[in-house]
């Protein structure tokens, strides 16, 4: 019988945490999902809302306390939606995201797997190269998780110090020109979102507008010019009527169209639609780790290739790599990069992976096959591609353990897993990066 109702205080003890972070107690045979707890806790709680099978609450007072527990040093944890656990020691909140891997894999393959420990990355804070800030008639800041209700900041800790004096510079600038703040509701007022990136020493500033051109914009370079040498400065136009940050419509007012870099002996330019890692000593773990892997004569497919840059790395050992991508600009980036590097040996091939792995696999039966997927996982036809060209072997990458697990589930039918290696892309947060390596059987 269900005594547990809306309003309750209760004394709940944290057997689990799920995906997101949270704590997992039991009450009258409910679960609880209580954010913010740890497991191990004893937690006095506000019981917020009663399902039939589980309830969600909040702390009130923690009575037995996680000795991995800590001080959040951001002012902001627990309102802005950036991070989940700067509440728990980095080296514990290693341990959870190796155990995330481990749960949700096991469950959905139904066997025991080994799962190597989680590589922390080398910055628990300060990584982030790239922040993506709305603005609403509130002002600036970031979202409250679940919601588009801005809680305003003036830092952020997982980036370094410079976001704190470029907000200030885009808040003077705000102020002295009379700028409208976005209405979302109404879809009115002028500036959307601040997206600011940081590539070595050089940054890009791109102001998303409801509207066709940035007022006064020499103020606004004259105040970053204060502060910072190397840096650009873009708008782009966008009045859609949805959640979509940036559209095509880009214009730069000052400095370069793009940002210059390098990894692995591959320049590479970033504009502000490029998709780069915000953490790039983790992403260079990763491929470090596939580098280290494949052979010198393989033939590698790497089926979702974006821009290139994996393909160009790939390209410095392997014998011959092809590049499938299925957006015709990102083919055309990626075949720029391989000119620009004056790489002969990838070929790119804009169209779609299902229809043309089997055609390379079938042609290259010992090839190795790279998967980069976003976080919805492999579209179900790749898979199959994959089944049936069964090639010698694949690399995963994901971003999300959930549709890892459904796709290797498939893929162990004809294939070894050998690696499960979990990277912290994103520290601070419930959000996991992993490695597989699996082998023909």
């Amino acid at each position: 019988m269900l005594f547990m109702k809306k309003n309750d205080i209760c004394e709940i003890e944290i057997v689990d945490m799920g995906n997101n972070g949270e704590g997992i107690g039991k009450l009258d045979s409910v679960v609880v999902f209580i954010p913010y707890a740890i497991k191990g806790e004893i937690v006095k709680t506000h019981i917020l809302k009663v399902n039939k099978n589980f309830a969600y609450g909040k702390i009130v007072e923690i009575i037995k306390k996680n000795e991995s527990r800590i001080t959040p040093p951001c002012p902001y944890f627990g309102k802005c939606g950036g991070c989940n656990l700067q509440h728990i020691s980095y080296e514990k909140q290693l341990e959870f995201k190796t155990s995330i891997v481990q749960t949700t894999l096991q469950k959905q393959l139904g066997k025991d797997i080994k799962v190597e420990n989680c590589v922390g990355s080398d910055l628990p804070f300060h990584y982030r190269n790239k922040m993506q800030l709305p603005t609403t008639i509130e002002g600036i800041g970031m979202y409250k998780e679940n919601s588009h209700n801005i809680i305003i900041i003036d830092n952020c800790l997982l980036c370094k110090n410079w976001i704190v004096p470029i907000i200030k510079i885009i808040k003077d600038y705000i102020e002295k020109n009379n700028v409208n703040l976005y209405d979302e509701i109404n879809h009115t007022g002028l500036l959307r979102h601040i997206l600011i990136r940081k590539v070595d020493n050089s940054f890009s500033i791109t102001l998303v507008i409801n509207g066709d051109k940035l007022p006064n914009k020499n103020s606004l370079i004259d105040l970053l010019k204060l502060s910072f040498n190397e840096f650009s400065v873009f708008y782009c136009i966008n009045k859609i009527k949805s959640n979509t940050i940036l559209t095509q419509d880009i214009v730069c007012i000052y400095g370069n169209n793009t940002q210059q870099t390098e990894d692995f002996g591959i320049e590479y330019y970033i504009s502000p639609t490029s998709f780069l890692q915000i953490n790039r000593n983790i992403q260079n773990k990763i491929y470090s780790k596939i580098l280290s892997l494949i052979k010198e004569n393989d033939v590698i497919v790497d089926a979702y290739s974006g821009a290139g840059l994996l393909s160009a790395i790939l390209s410095k050992k392997a014998k011959l790599v092809y590049g499938i991508e299925i957006v015709k600009s990102a083919t055309e980036n990626a075949n720029n990069l391989m000119k620009h590097n004056k790489i002969l040996n990838v070929k790119n091939i804009n169209g779609d992976c299902a229809i043309i792995l089997p055609q390379i696999i079938k042609e290259n039966n010992n090839a190795s096959i790279i998967l980069d997927p976003p976080r919805k996982g492999c579209d179900i036809n790749v898979l199959n591609a994959i089944m049936q060209s069964n090639p010698k072997e694949i690399f995963y990458v994901s971003c999300n353990p959930s549709t890892l697990a459904r796709d290797l589930k498939i893929l162990q039918e004809s294939f070894n897993i050998d690696l499960i290696q979990p990277y912290d892309m994103f520290p601070q947060t419930k959000h996991i990066e992993t490695l597989v390596h699996l082998s023909r059987k």
